[in-house]
């Protein structure tokens, strides 16, 4: 194959697999690392790697320790939103309606850790700034907007965006930076990322439990996003109808945020979490916790 064609083709598949849309280098980039850098890379990624492992099973220990035994009739009577009574349950509520993001930090940052070694360490055909860390700071997580916009991993979210630009302003009409434009990527974000997760579910999942936990997340996804829509819409509230909060949600003049603000931030998105996400996923919890595999016998058959 000629030089040329190998040059495009090598660009062809770096650009489309690039979702996240990261810069690309260039051919003589990737020849100017040196394999020190590369091993380099290669011991961080592994371990890291080694290191979320452990956590990773650590923590599916304690879960299990803590959750074992399992009530035996929540697949009805303990089907709700709202709910505080102190009692084995909500002790269940409480640690599931966030351990889904735990999971989900754990199992793509593994991936893309081993991804990374084996396109960077054994392939070279990337160099180490094309595997940049996938989330943001965790401390920034204070609001659903703030979730999902900063800390959560960007892997589909940028392409997305930028297919949600094109329908809102070509066919929708909406003005760049609009109210209405905001609102309706918001919506296609959250709405694409529930099909796709649906597309996997169905492929890989048993098909009788699929349709159920497809229309459960998309149904938690839509909570998202009109919790996103109800943060937002509050904020424009304050901003123009309070001015003492005037200036306060610009993004270039946002004052620090003081301690107790960011405590009670985590407070609502935890609370927000525990009241819309367990509902769906009850169902789906004895399964879960039997199949938790640890060196030694925490869980017993129910």
């Amino acid at each position: 194959m000629p030089s040329v064609n190998r040059d495009i083709l090598y660009l062809g598949l770096k650009l489309w697999g690039n979702p996240q849309r990261l810069r690309v280098c260039q051919l003589g980039q990737k020849n100017s690392v040196s394999w020190q850098k590369r091993l380099n890379f290669v011991f961080q990624k592994v371990g890291l790697v080694l290191l979320l492992g452990i956590l990773y099973l650590t923590v599916e220990v304690v879960v299990a320790l803590v959750l074992y035994p399992l009530p035996m009739k929540w697949r009805v009577s303990f089907r709700y939103y709202f709910g505080f009574k102190p009692d084995h349950p909500l002790l269940i509520r409480a640690v599931f309606c966030v351990h889904w993001a735990w999971e989900s930090f754990v199992f793509l940052t593994v991936g893309h850790a081993i991804l990374a070694i084996l396109f960077v360490g054994f392939l070279g055909v990337d160099i180490p700034s094309e595997w940049p860390w996938l989330w943001g700071s965790p401390i920034e997580a204070y609001s659903l907007q703030r979730f999902w916009g900063i800390f959560w991993h960007k892997i589909g979210s940028v392409s997305q965006l930028e297919w949600g630009r094109y329908f809102s302003r070509r066919v929708l009409g909406f003005k760049p930076g609009s109210p209405g434009e905001k609102v309706f990527l918001a919506f296609f974000v959250f709405m694409v990322s529930a099909i796709i997760h649906a597309l996997v579910s169905w492929s890989v999942k048993d098909k009788s439990e699929s349709v159920e936990r497809i229309y459960n997340f998309s149904l938690f996804l839509i909570f998202n996003f009109l919790g996103t829509l109800g943060e937002y819409g509050l904020k424009q509230l304050l901003r123009h109808h309070c001015p003492q909060f005037r200036g306060r949600f610009e993004p270039k003049k946002q004052p620090s945020v003081r301690p107790w603000r960011r405590l009670f931030g985590f407070f609502w998105v935890y609370l927000f979490f525990f009241c819309t996400l367990p509902p769906w996923e009850y169902p789906f919890f004895p399964g879960y916790v039997n199949q938790v595999k640890v060196n030694f016998n925490v869980i017993r058959d129910m």
